[in-house]
């Protein structure tokens, strides 16, 4: 799976051009950048999410939505330098549960960014989008899934 991030690299070129001393600038080509494949042993890479690191994930649940941490486990993205996936189950009212996924730059609740992943933290928490960052993580990168089958 390729992921571009083109964004961020005509910026960067922009910025480069910006400093040049040439009259005409060039634009460099875009490029990308191979994401290793999900792992296959996910026993493994899983990481335990300590409860109120979990709590604190959901401490941004939508006003009214009644959303409980239930339970948390992550797994380390190694196509950026420090970002954690972190899958957090949590139950509703109703009685049924879900889960929603995270992206953050430290296991602790304290001081790190968190973005909402996938579609379901994004309904259900008020934390930033993390397709709409800078940082761009796609909802389709493949820890979101790896964070998620962490759970089971």
């Amino acid at each position: 799976m390729k992921r571009t991030f083109s964004a961020a690299l005509t910026a960067l070129a922009l910025v480069t051009l910006a400093g040049c001393s040439s009259s005409t600038p060039t634009q460099e080509p875009v490029q990308t950048v191979t994401l290793p494949p999900a792992p296959s042993n996910l026993a493994t890479s899983c990481i335990p999410i300590d409860a109120d690191m979990g709590r604190s994930l959901m401490s941004k649940a939508t006003v009214g939505s009644g959303a409980q941490y239930v339970k948390a486990a992550g797994v380390k993205s190694p196509a950026f330098a420090r970002v954690y996936f972190i899958a957090v189950e949590f139950s509703l009212p109703s009685g049924n549960n879900d889960v929603a996924v995270f992206a953050t730059s430290a296991l602790t609740p304290i001081g790190a960014p968190v973005f909402a992943v996938d579609d379901v933290a994004q309904q259900v928490t008020d934390w930033p989008d993390a397709d709409k960052s800078k940082a761009a993580i796609s909802k389709t990168d493949p820890y979101v899934s790896a964070a998620k089958a962490c759970l089971k």
